[in-house]
């Protein structure tokens, strides 16, 4: 498309469940290029809402971010909540005074899409509601969401009742409001007549008074139409990083549903989610641990055994930035992987907390069984899966390493990634850049593996 021809989007997603590490890679792709140049001027996040936590730390400053752009704390970079997006007004302003008192006001580089849905004040309390509804079939049926609201808001969106971000501006905008509260109201009565879900009255009454007083300064922040800036933007010759918020394998299409997100965590869904045209995409990066983990519902059959697990999860402080919940642990699963690199086309990998490994011995998931099948490929439904066919490497330990170089690495780690980028050629039929290892939490504690 010749109009585009000076600008591109990349696009940076998580190649597990989430939590790979994403918000500290984005960070090391907005420094400035070889040149001195920025490689960004753009970031944007396209799908999902305050379900994800990306933490960014630079120098003294750690920032911890639910809805505002990995971008935020480079004051030369642009940061847009796309249409794909779900927004919680409150959060939303919380995180743009927390900046504030780090130094950074966001405000005059946050745009935000008109057409972005607005989580009501009801939805958390729905999302608790339906996961409580779910547990009376037994705690193997509860999806374990964040409670941030998500699922219903989609499910607002979909239905065509939702209200949009463009919608505050309207004077009618809290009437309109008003009218909706009989219909959540009856579906609050729903859940508690006909599953005794109990919640408290107060507590709700207080989210809806925060939450007219959030959209109120809300109102006084740049909400635009987002697509067609950011068209603008690539005709400019300025780039955009489109920043993903949950892993691939929480697709609500492509996942263990209904063990899923309530959006679409694909790179293919950055151009819908953001107003731009699919071909303006250019490099896929797919963010990843050397080892895995979960959080929430539904099967995971990579999981370690329960003392190497804690091990592994205080080695790498595996709690959600979100929720705070201990993650589950799991060993590398390569079915897994390859499903998600074909699916998502990355065709540059980064890879977060090399440095995380208190076993003396690692473990990589080969295939699964079913039964008496072994299983090669990721199944529809990871329940069906028994066991797991594993192969055995050498641990590493990075705690030597001083400096931040390729030969400084323990050749047990260098192994294993050889390992790894063979075994994904060899499956994908592709090649695929290992670009850099992360072995710490510092922008600066980053190797470069491949050029």
């Amino acid at each position: 498309m010749n109009e585009y021809t000076y600008g591109f989007m990349d696009v940076l997603l998580g190649l597990q469940w989430g939590d790979e590490g994403k918000g500290k890679h984005i960070d090391a792709l907005l420094c400035l290029d070889k040149d001195g140049k920025l490689r960004y001027h753009n970031v944007a996040r396209f799908q999902g809402g305050p379900n994800a936590g990306h933490t960014l730390e630079v120098g003294k400053i750690k920032f911890v971010s639910h809805m505002i752009p990995s971008g935020c704390l480079n004051k030369k970079i642009n940061n847009y909540i796309g249409n794909g997006m779900v927004i919680d007004p409150v959060i939303l302003m919380d995180e743009i005074k927390q900046l504030k008192k780090l130094g950074i006001d966001i405000t005059k580089r946050l745009f935000i899409s008109d057409r972005a849905t607005l989580i009501s004040p009801y939805a958390p309390l729905l999302d608790r509601a339906e996961d409580f509804r779910k547990s009376r079939k037994g705690d193997d049926k509860k999806v374990g969401t964040t409670a941030k609201g998500i699922g219903p808001a989609y499910s607002d969106k979909c239905l065509r009742i939702a209200f949009k971000a463009g919608d505050i501006l309207s004077k009618t905008f809290f009437d309109d409001v008003a009218i909706m509260r009989n219909y959540y109201g009856a579906i609050l009565r729903m859940y508690k007549n006909e599953y005794d879900f109990e919640f408290n009255r107060d507590a709700l009454m207080k989210r809806v008074n925060d939450w007219y007083r959030a959209i109120k300064q809300m109102r006084k922040l740049m909400i635009i139409d987002v697509g067609a800036k950011l068209r603008k933007e690539l005709a400019r010759g300025r780039n955009i990083l489109a920043e993903g918020a949950q892993g691939i394998l929480l697709d609500v299409d492509h996942g263990d549903y209904p063990n899923v997100t309530s959006s679409s965590t694909l790179p293919a869904n950055a151009a819908l989610g953001l107003g731009v045209p699919f071909q303006v995409i250019r490099d896929v990066y797919g963010v990843m641990k050397p080892y895995g983990t979960k959080v929430g519902g539904g099967a995971y059959p990579s999981r370690m055994d329960p003392v190497t697990e804690e091990q592994f999860r205080e080695a790498g402080n595996e709690y959600g930035a979100t929720t705070g919940r201990p993650r589950m642990c799991g060993w590398l699963d390569m079915p897994a992987l390859i499903y998600a690199l074909e699916l998502s086309g990355v065709n540059k990998i980064l890879i977060s907390k090399a440095d995380v490994c208190p076993a003396h011995e690692v473990r990589v998931v080969l295939a699964y069984k079913s039964g008496k099948k072994i299983l090669k490929e990721f199944p529809r439904k990871l329940d069906s899966v028994t066991g797991v066919v594993t192969r055995k490497f050498k641990g590493w330990d990075c705690s030597s390493v001083k400096n931040i170089s390729k030969i400084d690495l323990p050749s047990s780690l260098a192994n294993y990634l050889h390992f790894l980028k063979n075994e994904i050629e060899l499956k994908t039929g592709k090649s695929v850049l290992i670009e850099s290892i992360g072995i710490g939490p510092e922008r600066s504690q980053l190797v470069k593996w491949e050029k």
